[in-house]
């Protein structure tokens, strides 16, 4: 009954149920997909599901699957005795609530009219003020008592109200709308919207609404978009071990180590999503008020890539809390005091420092792009080892320089911090990396000696063979007789091999 209107036919080398009652009943099984690659069978031990390439199919012999459909279907149509159609299996979805939020649902019930719609003059509905929070709107006294729009007879309104689902299904359009419902040129203009972020549940239920209702604005002439979203990216979980004690009661984290310390027997689970039923949770304000928001913040988007599960660790966020204070230590130590920087006076060592810290910058940015946040993470945090390295006497323009951009890319993740960072300093846009810093003007060579690694050298891209060979050979000249080189083979910017 799933199939709906489409039609039921027997295939049984294709199909496990038909293949079952094929057998049973002795009737012909005939293959007619076989696995690409493999030699056509005319008998099958078991059904075969899989895609490939058909056979005994007449004009369809040779073709894949999918193929094979597009030219039947074309067949049919020239024809005229069929034609190609598309069936969304869009599942019946219960929006009603009987609860007393969410937004009221615009029907009147008229006994002699039966079901009218409000009329457009009186929407929006407006819920009653007057509410206990804990009884449905069914319980109101005057509220859902109104004239029939129709006879004008006394008649009720529909006391259940939308599903939250239901609101945020298109609630996207009226974000780009100003000062109407749904403003087509805002919403051609903005919309789709760049990131779809959210779990895994919303993913299957509410995403797939949110595609019904844009296909369905779209068809109702409201915009001109497919799809809603551009990307999606579905969270993972915050997971953490779980707990009981001896009589199999459930226990917090805290408890646990609680009775732990006390020496008390304590049942250590395996590492679930956090759950209130379970208690594997982590109360986030004693979180924030033992090491700030920023500390909190820092470890859930540091610790694994968004779309993964991540495991909640103690040691973990205590890291993330050493950093922030070591960065905040570092700023106020070597706070900047010019943002215009002297390049010209970054050369040698610096120059390499610098072009470090820009490489990182590029890279960063790149990752925030494309939503790779733990990566960013862990190149800001290079940077702010980078530029701790730096001499401050010698290279003072150059730190100022590393630690404005530092300040703005910690920003999405650290942003209390990086307010506070900016006072005295002044804030300034995403810097953008300098392009002639990206690029290397060295590179490191293998040096091998008889195809066995023995070191690396870094030399100018590009470097003639010869004198690459020599700079190779007097690397290792400590570890070879030079009389007895054979012969030296060298690949530009790669390896050196040293035959003796």
């Amino acid at each position: 009954m799933e199939y709906g209107e489409g039609a039921i036919f027997g295939c049984p080398a294709h199909d496990q149920r038909d293949f079952e009652f094929a057998q049973k009943y002795d009737l012909p099984i005939i293959p007619v997909v076989r696995e690409e690659g493999a030699q056509a069978t005319e008998t099958l031990k078991k059904v075969y599901t899989g895609d490939g390439v058909m056979f005994n199919s007449e004009f369809l012999n040779g073709l894949t699957v999918s193929k094979a459909k597009e030219v039947a279907i074309k067949k049919l149509e020239e024809k005229g005795i069929g034609k190609k159609t598309i069936n969304y299996r869009l599942h019946d979805w219960g929006i009603s609530r009987q609860r007393y939020w969410g937004c009221p649902i615009p029907i009147i019930y008229c006994k002699d009219c039966g079901t009218v719609p409000v009329p457009e003059k009186d929407l929006p509905v407006v819920l009653p003020a007057d509410v206990e929070f804990t009884s449905a709107l069914d319980k109101h006294p005057t509220w859902k008592f109104v004239d029939c729009p129709k006879c004008g007879k006394q008649a009720e309104r529909e006391t259940d109200t939308f599903d939250t689902f239901f609101e945020s299904s298109w609630y996207f359009a009226a974000f780009c709308s100003e000062n109407k419902s749904i403003d087509k040129d805002a919403c051609n203009r903005f919309m789709p919207v760049d990131y779809y972020i959210g779990g895994i549940e919303h993913a299957i239920l509410h995403l797939l609404y949110s595609r019904f209702f844009c296909r369905a604005l779209t068809k109702c002439g409201y915009f001109d978009i497919k799809e809603p979203f551009s990307t999606l990216i579905t969270q993972g979980m915050v997971c953490h071990a779980t707990y009981k004690d001896e009589n199999g009661k459930w226990l917090f984290p805290a408890e646990a180590k609680e009775l732990i310390a006390r020496g008390a027997k304590v049942q250590v689970g395996k590492v679930e999503k956090m759950s209130k039923s379970k208690k594997n949770t982590v109360d986030p304000n004693f979180i924030i008020e033992k090491y700030g928001a920023d500390t909190a913040r820092l470890f859930v988007l540091s610790d694994t890539p968004p779309e993964k599960d991540m495991e909640w660790c103690d040691d973990g966020v205590e890291g993330c809390s050493r950093y922030v204070n070591k960065l905040w230590r570092m700023v106020m130590q070597l706070r900047p005091v010019n943002i215009h920087y002297d390049n010209e006076s970054v050369t040698g060592g610096l120059l390499e420092y610098r072009k470090k810290i820009h490489k990182l910058l590029h890279g960063l940015t790149d990752d925030l792009e494309n939503c790779r946040l733990n990566c960013v993470v862990a190149k800001f945090r290079e940077m702010t080892n980078l530029i701790a390295e730096i001499d401050v006497k010698t290279g003072k323009s150059l730190i100022d320089e590393g630690i404005c951009i530092l300040i703005r890319v910690i920003e999405p993740f650290i942003p209390h911090l990086a307010e506070s960072l900016w006072q005295g300093i002044g804030g300034q846009p995403w810097p953008k990396a300098d392009e002639s810093l990206l690029v290397d003007d060295t590179v490191t060579i293998a040096v091998q000696i008889n195809g066995k690694l023995r070191t690396t050298i870094k030399v100018a891209i590009n470097l003639p063979q010869e004198e690459l060979k020599k700079i190779a050979i007097d690397s290792v000249s400590s570890k070879i007789d030079q009389s007895k080189v054979r012969t030296v083979y060298a690949v530009p910017n790669k390896i050196v091999n040293i035959v003796i």
